[in-house]
């Protein structure tokens, strides 16, 4: 019977394998004709389309033919082929996830160009590769790459073929992680890399699954064994490792036996998982957590060029905006229209943050530090439409051009609130390891204002430790279309 069932599995499993095979296949090919359409298109306008001039351009001598080019062309999607694959565009959370997905092709992009350009650099080709033509390639197969991800990903969800990409697992204990796991895949619009089958409670489980999550019990631990044989499990979630040595010996066993994954919920590290490792003490294997990406000298001066140019263009562009905003602030109550008010900034060092007024004037004189509210009778007029669109933050961009903020990172907090919240909120001072940002991955998330402050901890500190230049650009793109909530 076992013999039979164990066929049932390789089948399965081999469908499984045989159906992911074909969609990265597909993906890749896509985004191959998808980076020779964006080389093609920056030809064009480089050299053809006579859109390209100005000072940053220099007019050929000669211009080149398409079919010269077309060593370049394989040249560079050769290369950028390499660069996408290294930078796990075809893992299966890069394919199903969007976030994850922009990360790695973004990534892939800037590699590209600066490898692209020192290739047109230090080799003399003929004809040479144009470093406008690289630029304009560049910025256009980004959004290229991301519009056809975005469009299999919308395929895949209304298909069978999205669901078995996931990897099946059957959790063993239950805690809070794997509760965040149940809510990540229940979400709609999203096809979450993993899918939690069932659970097994351990002896004297007390914490089990929510009703909302639909996660079915599935018997004890004895039967785990002829769970895995029927082959509906690639492998095992041991949630709780507080369970007895001898158990989770025998788990690991047998899902070594059955040919399963068998994967454990490190939950004795609560934050800076990302940056966890295995090294040896002696002849003794040890985990332990690697600094987070922004304690590099490297990734702080990289972020530290964004927000200055960053924070030049904002000031620049969005300039009148933040004049026709104070001259309506000061038109419906006359006084100050910018008021400062004291923040933390990294490891906890005060600056009085700059913020267009949205209230009246003293508001705090009453009452003392206070959180906005919906309804504020303190809050102007015009106050809820400047924070709904947070034109209120505007002035901020010069806290990032001087250095007190960053473009993303954790938004500041007031040292009165702060003094409370590490007392109250696990974690809560780990998230002052960065400049504070203008937006961040909890805003982009829903978590802003009167939300869950455990909820937005979390994020900030997920945001710290997956850090790349690559999230920041994703975090601003989607603060500029996210519909905010909750900005009383």
């Amino acid at each position: 019977m076992q013999g039979i069932k164990f066929g049932k599995e390789s089948s399965r499993r081999d469908h499984a394998s045989g159906i992911r095979t074909a969609v990265e296949v597909g993906i890749f090919l896509v985004d191959a004709a998808l980076v020779l359409a964006g080389h093609l298109t920056g030809f064009w306008l480089r050299f053809y389309s006579g859109l390209a001039k100005g000072p940053f351009f220099t007019d050929a001598k000669e211009l080149p033919t398409w079919g010269s080019y077309v060593p370049h062309f394989v040249l560079g999607g050769v290369l950028f082929s390499l660069l996408l694959t290294r930078a796990g565009a075809y893992r299966r959370n890069s394919i199903l996830r969007r976030q994850a997905a922009f990360q790695s092709l973004s990534r892939a992009a800037i590699q590209w160009v600066v490898v692209y350009l020192l290739v047109s650099l230090f080799f003399k080709l003929d004809p040479p590769i144009a470093r406008t033509f690289v630029m304009i390639s560049g910025l256009l197969i980004i959004p290229l790459l991301f519009a056809g991800r975005m469009f299999i990903l919308r395929a895949l969800h209304r298909s069978d073929w999205g669901d078995r990409l996931r990897t099946r697992l059957l959790v063993v204990g239950w805690n809070e992680q794997a509760g965040e796991l149940a809510q990540a895949q229940s979400q709609r619009g999203a096809i979450h890399p993993v899918h939690l089958v069932g659970w097994i409670p351990l002896p004297k489980q007390k914490t089990k699954p929510k009703e909302e999550h639909g996660i079915p019990c599935l018997g004890d631990l004895v039967g785990v064994e002829n769970l895995l044989v029927t082959g509906d499990f690639d492998g095992v979630l041991l949630a709780d490792v507080t369970a007895d040595p001898k158990e989770i010996a025998k788990l690991r066993d047998t899902c070594y036996r059955e040919n399963a994954d068998f994967l454990v919920v490190p939950n004795v590290f609560e934050v800076l998982l990302s940056g966890l490792h295995l090294e040896m003490l002696g002849k003794v294997p040890v985990l332990g957590t690697d600094r987070l990406p922004l304690d590099s000298t490297l990734n702080r001066l990289l972020k530290r060029g964004v927000d200055m140019v960053g924070g030049a263009v904002g000031l620049m562009v969005f300039g009148p905006v933040m004049l026709a905003a104070m001259f309506f602030v000061w038109a419906e109550k006359p006084g100050p229209v910018i008021y400062r008010q004291v923040r933390s900034g990294r490891f906890g060092r005060n600056f009085r943050m700059m913020k267009i007024r949205t209230m009246k004037e003293d508001a705090e004189k009453e009452t003392g530090p206070k959180w906005a509210s919906k309804d504020d009778d303190r809050r102007l007029w015009c106050g809820e439409f400047l924070r709904k669109w947070n034109i209120d933050e505007l002035p901020q961009f010069w806290h990032v051009l001087i250095g007190e903020m960053t473009l993303v990172g954790p938004r500041p907090e007031r040292p009165e609130f702060i003094r409370k919240f590490k007392h109250e909120i696990r974690n809560y001072n780990v998230r002052h390891a960065a400049k504070p940002g203008m937006t961040g991955w909890a805003q982009i998330s829903g978590l802003r204002g009167n939300t869950s402050l455990d909820e937005r901890v979390n994020a900030d500190l997920w945001y710290l430790e997956n850090w790349s230049l690559a999230l920041d650009f994703y975090i601003m793109f989607m603060t500029l279309f996210s519909k905010q909530k909750n900005a009383y």
